[in-house]
């Protein structure tokens, strides 16, 4: 099992080698802003003139597989919608996690790259959100079937929240451990 963080930038994406790439979307944000405005201009503007024609809508719960062209380092892109920025809150927040996990688990992903969904609406400190993200990993990835996996997570972040983020991660990695 590894965790690590990077930052949210072209040059530090461009050096990624995970498998799967996990963007979140808000229906009532436009343009598409944070992780996903950046790959929307990284893939020439092909996510925006998804969200103009009306296949992104953003709406709670929305799926999107995106087969990636080489334009980033990542076999597929996921988007999940997370609904009216306004309804967002802590519940939401371990509702999408889980989702965005399990449909990552369907597809049999254990490399991926994800931002904590919403988090710039949250009141939450980061310290929180990865506590609550977690939970969630824990209650889906961690089962009895899923056990022998070699997770490799990483996170899209700002750098003001890596060291907030790196003692919670190691903490659960050393707890789990003897699942690796």
């Amino acid at each position: 099992m590894n965790f690590s963080v990077h930052r949210p930038v072209l040059p530090s994406i461009d050096e990624l080698r995970y498998n799967t790439l996990v963007l979140t979307y808000f229906s009532d944000e436009r343009p598409l802003r944070g992780l996903s405005g950046l790959v929307d201009w990284r893939l020439n503007g092909n996510l925006s003139r998804m969200v103009q024609k009306g296949r992104l809508t953003g709406s709670w719960g929305e799926q999107l597989l995106y087969p990636q062209c080489g334009r980033l380092p990542f076999q597929n892109i996921v988007m999940f919608g997370l609904g009216d920025r306004s309804r967002f809150g802590s519940t939401r927040f371990k509702e999408i996690s889980n989702r965005i996990l399990r449909t990552l688990m369907r597809l049999e992903c254990a490399s991926f790259a994800t931002t904590l969904p919403g988090r710039n609406v949250l009141k939450l400190v980061p310290r929180q959100l990865i506590d609550l993200w977690l939970g969630e990993f824990q209650k889906v990835f961690l089962s009895q079937r899923y056990n022998d996996l070699q997770y490799d997570i990483g996170f899209l972040e700002p750098t003001d929240f890596h060291d907030e983020l790196d003692e919670p991660l190691a903490m659960f990695r050393r707890q789990h451990i003897s699942r690796d």
